[in-house]
């Protein structure tokens, strides 16, 4: 009982335990970049502060163990690179979470950083995501993507990039695209499901 989550320490370790081990290439991809955003990142930031008033100043690189909201299995990163990307869009490495949105288009939506909009104002989109029957946060559907780091191991990187980043960037048809189905899948391993308990009644 407790693989499904009946137990949260023995769910967390065997967690950490795949991500070292067979979702490996996953987390060491994530580390680097978390590393390169904290350094170089932050050495954007600043030149780019530099240059702008304190309203239009750009977000430092942070890190949440835990995402957003505190209760999410991934490590959330903000700020640095990640200013350029708009509210809205993430990328998953293994179990870092990479959250994109300024400091300054947060606060225009009410909340008072790119992590409090994460966890108190990115609500579930009108369309559903990738056709899903119900609405999902942001965070909530990366954890999905966090999972399936899990499931696939070094293989979670390829599929990521051919079946969910490709047709994001040639801008696949959401609904009806078939190159979708991974995050369609994430969808239905995210939030309080898992990987042995998915919600299959996320999609039709």
């Amino acid at each position: 009982k407790w693989l499904a989550g009946d137990d949260a320490f023995f769910e967390d370790a065997l967690e950490v335990i795949g991500h070292l081990t067979w979702g490996l290439p996953g987390t060491l991809l994530g580390l680097a970049t978390s590393i390169v955003n904290l350094t170089l990142g932050n050495l954007m930031v600043g030149l780019h502060n530099l240059f702008t008033d304190d309203q239009h100043d750009w977000q430092y690189a942070s890190v949440s163990i835990g995402g957003p909201n505190n209760e999410n299995d991934i490590i959330g990163n903000y700020g640095g690179f990640w200013n350029i990307p708009s509210l809205g869009n993430a990328i998953t490495f293994g179990p870092f979470v990479f959250f994109g949105g300024s400091k300054e288009e947060a606060v225009s939506r009410g909340a008072t950083s790119v992590r409090d909009f994460y966890a108190n104002y990115d609500t579930p989109t009108p369309g559903w995501p990738y056709g899903a029957a119900t609405g999902l946060r942001t965070a909530v559907h990366e954890e999905g993507h966090e999972d399936q780091n899990l499931i696939y191991g070094p293989f979670a990187l390829l599929l990521g990039l051919i079946f969910s980043l490709l047709p994001n960037a040639f801008g696949a048809n959401q609904q009806t695209s078939a190159w979708y189905w991974y995050d369609r899948q994430a969808n239905r391993l995210s939030g309080q499901n898992s990987i042995t308990n998915p919600n299959k009644a996320v999609h039709p």
